[in-house]
């Protein structure tokens, strides 16, 4: 539920800033810090948490930039909610 929040949020970043890096860093950010809390009271190392944290950046800044590159239109909302569906498997 958050990740979809947070998502959400990005996205509203995006419309209003058109920065796709500054949505994508946000969203790898917060994801790395969840990711350290919860690495804190378990078994997981940092290492996997940092390379994970790298390859969402990746994944979340093709999706921002090809809705930043897409301006306002049915093929905007088709990437918005495929990107969207992809990235709450991943």
């Amino acid at each position: 539920m958050f990740q979809i929040l947070l998502l959400a949020g990005c996205i509203k970043l995006l419309v209003e800033t058109e920065r796709p890096l500054l949505c994508a860093a946000l969203y790898a950010g917060f994801g790395l810090v969840f990711g350290l809390v919860f690495a804190l009271t378990g078994d997981v190392g940092i290492a996997p948490l940092l390379v994970a944290a790298g390859m969402r950046f990746a994944v979340v800044s093709v999706y921002f930039l090809l809705l930043n590159s897409m301006g306002d239109g049915g093929l905007w909302w088709a990437v918005l909610v495929l990107g969207m569906a992809v990235l709450m498997f991943i």
